[in-house]
Formats: C-alpha cells, structure tokens, sequence
C-alpha cells in the first residue's frame, strides 16, 4: 500500500486568540460555520469562505478549552485514497483533544501555502467561542511547504495505481493510518475504521496483482461467449455487455477498481463464475483468475455504496437484486466487538448467511479462538476416521427418511464450539458453530454432492490463521469437525425413534439468537458424551458397516428410454441432470436391507456409537416436528404412496418438505408441511408459496399442504381455484394412536 504518515510534512502555528465578537468577521457567518462543525463528524470539522478568507472550525470538548490557546500542530497523511492535512488541538495535561481535517485538493489548502496564514474557530455546543489567528514561523517553512504541496499527490500515485482519489474514504484512512485518536473514537467509529481497513486491503491485492501483471485475462470474442449459453438459448446481450466484458477489462486494468465494485451487482459475478460440474469449470475463460474474482466479490460486498462506509451490512446471496442493506446496530456493542466485527465476517463464499443472522449477531473473533481450535484434535486413526465419514454419509442418503428442522440448534463440544445451528436448503445445509457467547462462525456442506465448505472456520477473508507447514493440522481438524457433523446429521435423518438419540429442551436464554428468535428456543441434546478419542470401531461393529459397505451403491446416471418424473426430481436433489436415454438411480444397498435388519440399523445412534451414551440427560419437552414428520411420513404410506422427505426451504416457510409417487407411478404429490400451534392458521401467502414451488417440479405433479392447525377462508379459496389440495392431520378413530389426513377443500 502507499499510505503514510510524511514525518517530514509536520509544523506547529504560531496563533493568537480573540473572542468572536472582536473579529472583523461577521458574527452571522461564524455561528453558521459553528452549527457545520457541530453536524460535521466530531474529528472533522468543517470549512467555509468567509469574505476573502477560507476559516476552518475545530470542535472542542469542553468550552474551557476552546477559550485557551492552546497548542497546534498540522500533519500530512498520504493514504491510498488521497492525501489531507490535520490541524489538531493540543490541550495539557490532556493531550489530543480536537482536531479539523483538510482534503488535501481543497482550495483552503493552496490559499495556506500563498499566505502562510489560516483562521482558525474553536466551537463548543454549536457558539464559536475563540477566533484564532494561526501564521507558519519561518523556521518551520521546511514541513510546511511539504505538507502543503499538492503536486506530490500525483508523483507518488502511479498512472497504473488504479484506486482513484475519494475523499470521504481519505478521511476515514487516517485512523487506519494512525491510532493516536482511538480514544476519541466512538463506537460506530470503531465499526466504520474496521471496515475500511478490510474494503482497502481488498482493494489493494486486486490492483497490484492487475497492476503488475499477473493476470491471465482473454481477449474475448464470439467463441468464448457461447460457454454463457443456457438450455440452446444465446448469452444474453445485456449479460454480456453489463457483466462479461466489464469484468474482463477491469481485470486488465482498463476500468478504475472503486467505479467498477460500486456499480457492479454482486450477482453478475456469480453467475459469470457458477458453472456447476468439473469441465465446465475449467472451460470459464475467468477459470485462471477464479481467486482475483473472489476477491473483486468481496470488495463489491464491502463497498462504501451497499455499506453506507461500513454503518450497513449486506449478506451474500445467490441473487443480490433485491437486497436492502441492513443498518448494523451498535448500541451494545463494545469497543472491541466494532473494531472485530468486519474482519470477522463471513466472506462472499457463505452465501445466503443473511437468511442465518442479523447485523446484530457477533461473528466469533478467529484471533482470539484460533488457539482453541488448533488444539482440536482428532483423537483416532484419520484413515478410519474418514471411512466412518463416508460411510456414515451414504447410510444417510441411502436410508433417509426425515430431515433436519429448520434452525435446529444442537448441542456439541468441540474446540471453542458448544452449539451446532443447521440450516437445510434442500440437500445443502448451512451450519452457525457457536461460542458459549453466542457469537458465530459459518460453515456449509452437502452430504450427497460429499462438498464441505468448512474455510470460515479457519479463515478470515482477507487472513489466514493456518500456515502452510500446518496443513496436516488443518486436514486432522477438518476430518474432527466432519466426523462430529455428519454423526449428527445421519442421526437426525435415519433413526426412526429421533428422542433416544437427542434430549429436548427448552433454552429462554437469548444470546447470540439469529432471525428465527420470535418462538420458544428448542436445544437438542445429544446423549453422548463427548471424549477425545472416537470410538471408530465401535462404530462400524455397532453398525455392521464392515459387512454393510461393500453393497453400497452411490447415486449414478444409467442409460434407459426414459426417466420418470420421480426420478427427475430426485435428480435434481442428487445434483445430477438428466440427458434424454438416461435414468437416474439413487443410493441404495444392492441386494436390498431385510426390514428386520433395517429396523436395527434405524434403533441405533451414531453419536452413542461413536462417543458413547450418556443415559442422565432428560427432556423438558418432546419434539413436535419430529412427530409431524412420523405422522406425515405413516399416513402417506398408508394411502399407498412411496414418501421421499425434502429438507425445507429457508425457515420452513416456502419450498417442498415431502414429495410422493404412488405404487402405479402415476400419481405425483409435492408436500408443504406446517407443524403450527393450533391458533396459528394458514392464510394465502403459504398457498402462493406452493403455487410458486410446483413450477419447478414436472407437469402433472399435484400439490398438498398439510398443517395441524386449520386454513383461513382466503386460503381456502385460492387453493381451490389453484388445484391445491388442503389437508389436516387429525387422530385416526379406527386405528389407536396413529393420525390420518383429512380432506378439507374437495
């Protein structure tokens, strides 16, 4: 970076004092200028033309001093975004106690230089109180003439520099460039200084590394514009003009980097560099250059346009179009949580974060954790420790039959985590691991893709807290962390009696909650005891995976006249796509799993296999998702239909949670399913929900909605109008115990 403090461009004034009323200048003009500096930001001051003379108001503590002369000194910064000079107050025995700050391209600045004079207004509460007239002594002409030249703002930013001049950031710079005013820095403050060292130093790595060369950009032409082609239709014009060209030239330096991250939509980005499988990765002609794009998408996130110059947050997410930025409330805050909260952020690459946390919400300070995540340890041998990960996986996707709820919060222990929060989009699940603060970290993974996203964990986005020489720690730690999640999450979606394997209950307590917060807390508990050494072959002998595994068969495409629309959806699911002459098939065990021996494998957990039960843990209450589910699951199979659980969309409130076939294949349903308290009823909005749902499903597919509290009239009547069916879930009379599905708009 070329940003410094000039040691050399530092003088004192000389000054004398006279009450306002004594000045030659109009009383009026002053007090206008006093009410400037009051509205200005408390270290800036304010500047105005008064007469002939430019006037610079300073704002004082206490009125006190600003009728005492006091001490002034004037310093040059030379930042990345500008240069400015600082008249700063001097006050014994207090130190530092105001200061004014002057663009360096001002014309107060060139007026200082010719007369060697400058007017100086003390302000208290919106009165001037002192005028001070303020004159350069000849014996510091060498520091003054240095801070006041204009013309070194060009000589040392290279034409190639490629951050252009701005000076609301060059003002923010110089308490990135100095901590002399930290104390006098309030905590909003704090937050805007943190996030400005991280959008420069983002800013910085793209233009050197444009800057020196770096970069592998093509010349792009025709050819490399059908690899945007989608479904036979041409690259749109629009995308190519407002997203692939402006991309390519500012990566070869042709667009100035500020222009080009505040007016680029973060979405153009990800659907330039979103290819899906292997070999459409490698042919992107961005494929080289994928890191540097990542780093223009973090600067874009943290512009000072979508942030307010860091007062407000935006979240990734697949399409940014419509997103409003969130003002970050820093009313409890403390000072150190401001100067953090930036840094610690997710990256771009967590995407959809904000459907997870508020601005509110503290990510986990890395710095002062990464000891104790360095020091997780495994505690077994890795090899079988990855086996019991892959296996455990496909058993996952093999005998799935429930899925996580929404925002499931499970109690865990490992390193400085004691809380695992899941959020399932699909077969993609999102993960907050929390401190005993509350405060967050993110993560992502895919059991069926077998893709994990765990670089948050040990990463910041512009640090990294892991060196190379310590990758073997990084891998041993990785393999901890997936061992423990997937135990989880493969009891949470295969055990058939979910409460032997968690204890329910109910936490008041609000700290660290994310947006889900307005119900009661639900804690699930994993009865186990966490130890340091995982018992990986009581797992496999627990779970006959030895004997098991060889009759694993992964999801696979295989050739076939056609594909059945049951088949096509769960596809989709598996992140295949299905050409014409090919049908998909989905994890299963060849040769089939005697139901006495499936019933076995559904009874036992594999936490408690892996890190033993611990039988003292009680529930305060039951789960009522997991018995929807059951319930839901036991009355489309009695009906007749084979049930393929879907893990909700975000909050449970859009998407599809269940969909069937019947025995024939020919009758599809989509199920959205509404655990609801009994006064909580369904208005239209769901019905919407599901009407927008089943356009990505195959024509003829019919939808349901099943609740166990009751419909409003509009519901009612759109869902007749639209084909969708209403159901409750009610006690069966004839059948003891069990609950049947009732028509309710037929």
């Amino acid at each position: 970076m070329i940003a410094t403090t000039n040691q050399s461009a530092v003088f004192p004034l000389d000054c004398s004092s006279q009450p306002p009323a004594k000045s030659s200048l109009p009383i009026g003009a002053l007090r206008e200028l006093a009410n400037e500096v009051q509205d200005a930001h408390h270290l800036r001051g304010a500047i105005r033309q008064i007469g002939e003379e430019w006037v610079v108001g300073i704002k004082c503590p206490t009125k006190q001093i600003a009728r005492k002369l006091s001490r002034f000194m004037c310093f040059r910064w030379d930042g990345n975004f500008g240069s400015a000079i600082t008249i700063t107050i001097g006050a014994k025995p207090i130190g530092w106690v105001g200061r004014a700050w002057i663009w360096s391209r001002h014309p107060a600045v060139a007026a200082l230089r010719d007369k060697q004079t400058l007017t100086l207004v003390l302000v208290y509460n919106r009165e001037p109180v002192s005028v001070i007239k303020a004159t350069v002594s000849d014996k510091e002409q060498a520091g003054f003439l240095i801070a006041t030249d204009a013309a070194t703002e060009d000589a040392r930013r290279p034409k190639e520099f490629l951050i252009e001049l701005d000076e609301e950031l060059a003002y923010l710079e110089t308490f990135v460039m100095s901590s002399a005013w930290d104390k006098l820095l309030r905590v909003s403050d704090h937050l805007q200084v943190g996030w400005l060292k991280e959008f420069r130093i983002g800013l910085y790595r793209c233009a050197r590394l444009i800057r020196e060369n770096l970069l592998d950009v093509p010349t792009l032409n025709e050819s490399h514009r059908q690899h945007w082609d989608e479904k036979g239709n041409s690259c749109p014009q629009e995308f190519w003009d407002e997203a692939i060209l402006p991309l390519a030239r500012v990566l070869r330096g042709e667009i100035p980097l500020l222009q080009f991250v505040r007016s680029t939509p973060l979405h153009h980005l990800t659907l330039v560099m979103a290819d899906g499988p292997e070999e459409r990765l490698r042919a992107n002609p961005f494929d080289d250059v994928r890191s540097e794009v990542g780093c223009l998408m973090e600067c874009i996130l943290l512009s000072d346009t979508r942030t307010d110059f860091g007062r407000k947050v935006v979240f990734s997410a697949v399409n940014d179009c419509h997103l409003e930025p969130v003002e970050i409330p820093t009313g409890e805050f403390e000072i150190a949580d401001a100067q953090k909260y930036w840094e610690n952020l997710p990256s771009a690459g967590a995407i959809d974060v904000g459907d997870l946390v508020s601005a509110s919400m503290q990510p986990a300070d890395l710095q002062s954790i990464i000891d104790q995540i360095k020091a997780i340890r495994l505690g077994c041998n890795r090899a079988e420790a990855e086996a019991a990960i892959t296996t455990m996986t496909e058993e996952a996707n093999i005998l799935n039959r429930w899925t996580i709820p929404w925002a499931a919060r499970v109690q865990t222990s490992i390193g400085p985590f004691v809380e695992i929060d899941f959020y399932p989009y699909g077969d993609e699940i999102s993960i907050l691991l929390k401190t005993h603060t509350g405060q967050y970290r993110f993560a992502a993974f895919n059991l069926r893709k077998d893709a994990w996203n765990l670089s948050y964990v040990f990463q910041n986005r512009f640090e990294h807290f892991f060196s190379e020489e310590e990758s073997e720690l990084t891998e041993e730690i990785t393999v901890a962390f997936q061992l423990i999640i997937t135990s989880i999450v493969r009891d949470f979606v295969v055990l058939e009696e979910r409460e032997s394997a968690f204890a329910i209950r109910h936490d008041g307590g609000r700290q660290g909650r994310g947006l889900d917060d307005d119900g009661p807390r639900i804690v699930y508990i994993p009865r186990i005891r966490y130890v340091q050494a995982p018992d990986t072959k009581g797992l496999e002998k627990g779970l006959e995976y030895e004997a098991r595994r060889p009759h694993h068969v992964r999801a696979h495409k295989r050739r076939a006249e056609s594909a059945s629309p049951y088949q096509r959806i769960l596809a989709e699911r598996y992140g295949f796509r299905i050409e014409p002459g090919f049908t998909f098939v989905r994890p299963h065990q060849r040769g089939g799993i005697a139901p006495d021996r499936e019933v076995i494998y559904r009874s036992r957990s594999a936490m408690q296999s892996l890190f033993g039960q611990e039988a003292s843990i009680e529930s305060d209450r039951s789960s009522n998702w997991f018995q929807f589910e059951r319930d839901v699951h036991d009355a489309m199979k009695q009906m007749g239909y084979k049930v393929d659980h879907v893990a909700s969309a975000k909050n449970g409130d859009a998407g599809v949670d269940v969909f069937a076939e019947s025995t024939s294949g020919s009758e599809f349903w989509a199920i959205q399913c509404k655990c609801y308290a009994p006064k909580h009823t369904i208005g239209p909005a769901i019905i919407r929900e599901m009407i927008g749902a089943l356009a990505g499903y195959p024509s003829g597919t019919r939808g349901m909605i099943v609740t166990t509290s009751g419909y409003s009239s509009g519901a009612t009547e759109l869902a007749k109008q639209s084909g969708i069916e209403l159901r409750l879930l009610v006690p069966d009379a004839k059948r003891h115990g069990q609950r049947t599905l009732v028509e309710l708009n037929r």
